[in-house]
């Protein structure tokens, strides 16, 4: 959101923190420009979304206006509304052994997905960026909500897919937490990177501990991926 609270960074915090501008990376020892891979700078997205805001709130008010018994419905775009959807794909390889050419394939396959991704959940990636300036080199993504009939105040949690989940186990009063809906759909979610990226790259969904699998089982795995790896760089 523009406000940000205790648990959440605000938009300007997190494009800060993306453009590396100063005092906004303390983790970072040394901080470096990030490279702009695609779209605008991140503080540019932090103005555009302030932009938006200010034409939609004035459309939202006309509307109230015209439309009396959606009131609630029109309301205005709160400075607590989240508006920015921010993503961090890492590679796994540390930036001083990768191999570049795997980077870049992988990098190539991550912005595919990232849009494809964003589109699919009514939104519209504005900025790509990246980092090489930690032990591992990774990729930073800003989104924001595209304006329509379904999505009138620009709420970026009707774009993610876990807090619609989340949402629609409270609206239909299912048994459970509605974390259980949260945390299905994101597993759902990394299940789809997993099988349109990191399978593709050699990637492991998840570590051998977590699905107790003994050293031959995690073997013959790693052998698999590597092999669909191989398959994927040779059809290329």
């Amino acid at each position: 959101s523009r406000k940000g609270n205790s648990k959440n960074r605000s938009a300007r915090d997190a494009a800060d923190e993306a453009e590396r501008l100063d005092g906004a990376c303390p983790h970072v020892a040394n901080p470096q420009p990030p490279n702009i891979l695609e779209g605008m700078r991140p503080s540019e997205v932090v103005a555009l979304i302030e932009q938006r805001i200010t034409e939609q709130n004035r459309l939202l008010r006309r509307l109230r206006k015209e439309q009396p018994d959606r009131k609630d419905d029109l309301r205005g775009i709160r400075v607590d509304t989240h508006v920015m959807i921010g993503s961090v794909f890492s590679f796994p390889d540390p930036v001083g052994d990768m191999d570049q050419a795997d980077y870049l394939r992988w990098r190539r396959d991550v912005i595919v997905f990232a849009k494809a991704d964003a589109a699919q959940n009514g939104a519209e990636v504005l900025s790509i960026v990246e980092h090489l300036d930690e032990a591992h080199p990774h990729v930073h993504v800003l989104a924001v909500p595209i304006c329509a009939d379904g999505n009138m105040r620009m709420d970026a949690k009707r774009c993610h897919e876990g807090h619609r989940e989340q949402d629609r186990h409270k609206d239909h009063g299912w048994s459970g937490s509605p974390s259980r809906s949260y945390k299905r759909a994101m597993r759902g979610w990394q299940d789809r990177y997993h099988a349109e990226v990191g399978a593709k790259h050699g990637q492991a969904r998840t570590g051998p501990r977590r699905r107790r699998l003994d050293r031959a089982a995690w073997k013959a795995e790693q052998e698999r991926l590597k092999a669909q790896k191989e398959a994927e760089v040779a059809t290329e």
